[in-house]
């Protein structure tokens, strides 16, 4: 079965790709080609290495390729920002330039050789497939007292028509880096649209624009800052001079490397100065730029929990929750910590959900494997262990505990009784032996019964019985020192046999258990409640190798698998409560 689901993996994305570009032609030949994969927001990302070309323009580039380009541009750019921390302008790409372009989101375990970060697969080349040519936009390098409205209107017409909002459109395309654009700064280069590219060009939306997940070593100050951008899905600006221009005719300078500046979603701009640097800041003028900047008082001698606390002191008190949970294909989700949020919304990104907590030590921290599975519902953990001076690790999947492959998820196929109590112990290592003739003396007579043998840890055999035996026969067998599991009280119901077969097997059991995704206070630690029956061997010595047995009854996200499977807690999927695929 697994040799036949990697084919069908296989062949499912060879069909993808050939959905990516233009109807294979005559002149089609089949390729394989090596792709990246990238851990990006929970997600596994499938990407295509390549090298800029001359006259590449970055739009028409990355529209041409993957299904995350075609269905979500500005997620698409988002996404490209943050496996290109290199390109620091998008719109300045230059030939010779290694770059990658993301193509797919994939769930764990979606191909072969996923978890090495490379994986060959078949592609369609098309040698006739014809480049558009470059859109006709110019580079402009802005003067003092442009605005953006009168540099479109110039060129597509009065303020407020048609053809005004599109070429208003088509320049934040071009300039997905401005995100106001009441705002443009004397000296700097804009691209400017050209009319002739309305009749082909596709209106995009860039809006709000993520970061790349940066650390700073050596820096811890900047590195919580950081850490708390990314988990408020905000930026933060802590490199050059930010200068806000006056009536005057004079600039303003703001020093983001002594005086840092974190912008939300929301337009927020918490600016992080001690007392003393305050003092300096022009708040009034600040605030002319920034509406809502707020002042957080702290600075690089500060410690993590002040600097963590006094971010969330500053933030909106309608932001903050007071519980965050959701139920997922059966699974009940509870995540706890010292401050929940939900950030403010946007027409632009998805509603993002946050968990902050200040921790003892980086071991308390919530699982890496729970966090991509948050991750994925736009949930953020961010924990910061308070003794380290410094935040979680920005990558968790980088120091993550290797899984038990040695005990991978396992399948119960739906059937009858006997056959999927079978494939239960298979599933955690017992060999079974079917319908094996018994001879025992009893009463000076020599007595032969059929049943189904099992041999355990300490090379006892024991009897598995469906209701086969009887009387004198189960009596002499007890008799003989033999052991006895019987099942015909549970009829063909496999979830009321298996805690019947694993009390007999020496498991201690117990129905809908809560898994604690992290070693800390409960009231402080995410939750996963799933439908299903954990065992626990009372005597362990066996290794760990099926000491511990989830049977669940719904599907599992493959990062609730690897997080099972981290605990040493082997996985097995029961009968037909759960389809493969």
């Amino acid at each position: 079965m697994k040799s036949s689901l990697t084919g069908h993996a296989m062949a499912a994305v060879a069909v993808w790709i050939l959905l990516l570009v233009v109807p294979a032609t005559g002149d089609a030949a089949f390729l394989y080609k090596n792709y990246i994969v990238k851990y990006d927001k929970g997600w596994d990302v499938l990407c295509d290495p390549y090298v800029v070309q001359p006259n590449d323009w970055v739009i028409k580039l990355f529209k041409q390729k993957g299904e995350i380009s075609h269905e979500d541009f500005p997620e698409f750019l988002h996404i490209f920002r943050r496996i290109n921390p290199h390109i620091t302008d998008i719109n300045r790409i230059r030939p010779g330039q290694q770059i990658l372009i993301p193509l797919r989101k994939m769930p764990l375990g979606t191909l072969p050789g996923q978890d090495s970060g490379k994986v060959t697969i078949p592609f369609v080349t098309i040698h006739s497939m014809e480049t558009a040519p470059p859109a006709r936009a110019g580079t402009y390098r802005v003067r003092r007292g442009d605005t953006v409205s009168e540099l479109i209107s110039a060129r597509f017409g009065r303020f407020g028509s048609e053809a005004y909002l599109r070429g208003i459109r088509l320049f934040q395309e071009l300039n997905p880096h401005i995100q106001n654009l009441d705002l443009i700064f004397a000296g700097s280069d804009i691209r400017l649209p050209s009319p002739e590219q309305i009749a082909d060009e596709k209106t995009v939306r860039t809006g709000f624009s993520l970061p790349e997940r940066e650390r700073i070593d050596g820096d811890s100050f900047v590195s919580i800052l950081l850490e708390l951008a990314h988990a408020l899905g905000g930026r933060l600006m802590h490199k050059g001079i930010y200068y806000f221009p006056t009536q005057q005719g004079f600039d303003v300078p703001l020093d983001l490397v002594r005086t840092p500046v974190m912008e939300t979603p929301g337009g927020i701009h918490l600016v992080f100065a001690d007392a003393a640097e305050a003092k300096s800041i022009s708040w009034d003028l600040l605030r002319q730029y920034w509406e809502n900047a707020r002042h957080v008082e702290v600075g690089r001698s500060s410690t993590p929990q002040e600097v963590v606390s006094r971010v969330m002191a500053s933030l909106p008190q309608e932001w903050h929750l007071e519980r965050l949970s959701f139920s997922d294909k059966g699974i009940s989700v509870e995540v706890r910590g010292q401050w929940l949020l939900q950030m403010a919304e946007s027409d632009i990104t998805p509603v993002r959900q946050v968990c902050v907590t200040l921790i003892e030590s980086p071991a308390k921290r919530t699982s890496p494997a729970i966090q991509r599975y948050l991750e994925q519902r736009d949930i953020f953990v961010a924990d910061f262990p308070v003794e380290a001076q410094k935040p979680a690790d920005p990558n968790p999947e980088k120091d993550s505990p290797a899984p038990n492959r040695s005990s991978s998820a396992a399948w119960v196929e739906k059937g009858d009784i006997q056959k999927m109590i079978f494939e239960v112990l298979s599933a955690i290592g017992y060999p079974v032996k079917q319908k094996v003739k018994v001879s025992f003396p009893y009463a000076g007579v020599q007595i032969e019964a059929i049943s189904n043998l099992v041999s355990t840890e300490a090379g006892n055999p024991v009897f598995i019985d469906f209701g086969n035996l009887y009387g004198e026969a189960e009596q002499a067998i007890r008799k003989s020192g033999f052991a006895i599991i019987q099942l015909k009280e549970a009829g063909s119901d496999l979830r009321r046999a298996l805690p019947l077969l694993l009390k007999g097997l020496g498991y201690e059991s117990g129905p809908t258990p809560i898994f604690e995704a992290a070693e800390r206070p409960a009231h402080r630690c995410t939750t996963l409640t799933i439908p299903g029956i954990l065992a626990r061997k009372t005597d362990e010595t066996d290794e760990g190798s099926r000491n511990r047995v989830f049977f669940s009854f719904v599907p599992l996200n493959g990062n609730i698998v690897y997080f099972l499977q981290e605990k040493d807690i082997r996985v097995v999927f029961v009968a037909d409560a759960v389809k493969k695929g």
